[in-house]
């Protein structure tokens, strides 16, 4: 009879098996060649659920199904269509019996029984409950066997450790009920039906009723609000024979609520409960987490930077203050990652070593680090940062270094500020050398600052002597209407005008104007300044200079006269007398340009009017001669 290999379809890896099995000199031959028994048979093994085997012919040629793989171990590769006593050679002895009694028509079944065998987990005591069955062919004769088994091991092992659990309480009830009386551990005994049967002096306490009336009654009569998950596992722990245990929050009749901690053992005819209330305990868990989750809060909160470290320095933590300094910070594992940290001393230009760090320090040596200027690179590549390290060690109860932490405070905006701040320093200081050197040379006579929106003004001593003023007033602040009181009425409208125009659009200011001083008289000053307006153009600030012009008007003054009579003259006298003009006009020019130049103070304004009076004398005599001039026609008639 031959066929084809359908019958091996659905029959997974140990389908393929035999196809790539050579059955070239094999006693049964190529597999399209068995006989249909056989190949049903098999077919029925290879699609079956559950572990089987195919023992077939005289020699027990040995076939399996996926399931059974794992109970092969080392034999896996070779074990399909082997004969049965080399494929189970190391439980022949065992097995041969049962195999002659299933040939023979009597089936057997056995349940957990026990076999030393190797498996894929090594050589091992295993318990298996199986099947045999014979297979017949066509004729009735016997042609193999069919053979269902099943590893019962863990099942087997869990019984034994129930019984075993079961005879040590039994052994020890007596002795340990004493035990049970003298323990903090409250103890009850409960039947299958969960029925109290007995309970030990610290369940009583907890109980807080008579053990008359607990004894006897059932759990849930007893403890109608109790979770209901409790006593699910209770009845779990009955039903499949296994120890639980459960952290539960408890209800008890009297009101009271408690979190109790409970274990369960199945013993015969029930259970041992072993129960402890641990309210104390989840009240201390939630006040740390609690605490844990305040401490998070802060940390993230703060505006410093801060890292956390185990012992070895991985990092545990860090808080949003350090990303928003470093970025994100790669998995550190120990202290020798630091080196990875791109940082550097500010002052060299150094780059930090792994054990220069303020962390590797505080941990490798106890070093406490204060306020160590630290410039560092971006995880990111967002730029440098400049910021204050701050690290310290955490030591455990014995002093042992148990970690670090590190504080970190970013100052590199401070930092620029403090060198604009410098430099602006190192311009004003020069800039007060310059006002120095005008007040030396007498060109600035007074300064001024007035705050617009409070309509204040603070000036100087100077400001104020030659405004007429209280010294003190000026140091305290003064009215717009204080400052401009003793100007000259016929300025004082010119005066405010200018005042509001430069207010109003911002810049610089010069206005020119007379002033009574102290001694009564009216004197010309120029007041120089700016106007300052915040970001919205609102009028801040109007700083100012007073400068002392009453000389340099009166030679502009002298000057304009001088010029006046030089022309008059020259539109009269002849040649001689226009070269000689021009000789004077060429000198009166130098003298204005000394004055001009010598305007910035009185020594210099002194000295153009010096220099100007031989100029003066030559103006007398041209005017003299244009006199004599008209006079001439005269006495001709």
């Amino acid at each position: 009879m031959s066929g084809g290999l359908g019958f091996l379809a659905g029959g997974g890896e140990a389908a393929r098996m035999i196809r790539a099995r050579d059955w070239s000199g094999h006693p049964l031959g190529a597999p399209q060649d068995w006989p249909e028994a056989l190949r049903v048979a098999l077919g029925l093994v290879l699609n079956s659920p559950e572990s089987m085997i195919l023992a077939w012919g005289p020699e027990l040629h040995f076939f399996f199904n996926d399931t059974y793989f794992p109970l092969l171990g080392p034999r896996l590769p070779w074990a399909m269509g082997e004969r049965f006593d080399r494929v189970w050679a190391d439980a022949w002895d065992q097995a041969k019996p049962i195999i002659d009694d299933a040939m023979a028509g009597r089936s057997r079944r056995f349940q957990d029984l026990p076999w030393t065998l190797g498996t894929d987990r090594g050589a091992a005591e295993t318990w298996w409950s199986f099947s045999y069955s014979r297979v017949l062919d066509a004729d009735g004769a016997v042609a193999g066997l069919f053979i269902l088994t099943s590893e019962t091991t863990e099942r087997v092992l869990a019984e034994r450790r129930r019984q075993e659990a079961e005879d040590a309480l039994r052994a020890e009830r007596d002795r340990a009920q004493g035990v049970l009386d003298k323990m903090d551990e409250a103890f009850a005994l409960l039947g299958p039906d969960l029925r109290i049967l007995d309970l030990n002096a610290a369940a009583e306490r907890m109980e807080r009723r008579p053990r008359a009336e607990i004894v006897g009654r059932s759990h849930r009569d007893l403890y109608p609000d109790a979770d209901p998950a409790l006593e699910r596992t209770l009845a779990r722990a009955v039903g499949e024979g296994v120890p639980v245990a459960l952290e539960h929050r408890f209800a008890w009749p009297d009101g009271r609520v408690s979190w109790i901690e409970m274990r369960a053992y199945p013993v015969p005819g029930g259970l041992a409960v072993f129960y402890r209330d641990v309210t104390a305990r989840r009240e201390d868990q939630e006040r740390l987490r609690r605490s844990e989750a305040f401490l998070s809060a802060t940390l993230e909160a703060l505006p410093v930077g801060v890292i956390m470290a185990d012992a070895d320095g991985r990092i545990l933590r860090d808080n949003a203050a350090n990303r928003e300094i470093w970025g994100v910070p790669p998995e550190t594992a120990n202290w020798e990652g630091y080196g990875d940290w791109a940082g550097y001393w500010p002052e060299t230009g150094e780059r930090l070593r792994a054990e220069d760090w303020g962390m590797a320090r505080a941990l490798l040596r106890g070093e406490t680090v204060r306020s160590e200027l630290v410039e560092i690179e971006r995880f990111d590549g967002g730029g440098r940062r400049l910021f204050l390290n701050n690290a310290a060690p955490i030591r455990g109860g014995g002093g042992a270094i148990i970690g670090g932490v590190v504080a970190e405070l970013d100052v590199t905006e401070r930092v620029e500020v403090e060198r604009r701040l410098r430099a602006s320093e190192a311009l004003a200081r020069e800039n007060v050398e310059r006002v120095q050197l005008a007040f030396t040379a007498g060109a600035i006579i007074g300064t001024w600052l007035w705050d617009l929106p409070t309509d204040r003004f603070t000036v100087d001593e100077a400001f104020a002597r030659n405004f007429g003023l209280d010294p003190a007033l000026g140091r305290d602040g003064l009215s717009l209407e204080q400052v401009i009181g003793t100007v000259h009425p016929d300025d004082k409208r010119a005066l405010i005008a200018a005042i509001e125009e430069v207010v109003r659009r911002g810049g610089a200011y010069a206005h020119q104007y007379r002033v009574r001083r102290a001694d009564g008289h009216y004197y010309w000053l120029e007041a120089n300044g700016r106007v300052d307006h915040g970001p919205d153009g609102t009028p801040l600030r109007f700083p100012g200079v007073l400068i002392d012009v009453e000389e340099r008007r009166a030679v502009q003054a002298e000057r304009d006269r001088a010029n006046r009579a030089a022309a008059c003259a020259h539109r009269h006298a002849g040649e001689p007398r226009r070269r000689a003009h021009g000789r004077i006009d060429a000198r009166r020019g130098g003298v204005a340009a000394i004055a001009e130049d010598g305007g910035g103070g009185p020594a210099h304004g002194r000295a153009g009017a010096r220099l100007q009076q031989p100029a003066h004398r030559h103006h007398r005599l041209a005017g003299t001669d244009e006199r004599a001039h008209r006079a001439r026609p005269l006495r001709r008639r």
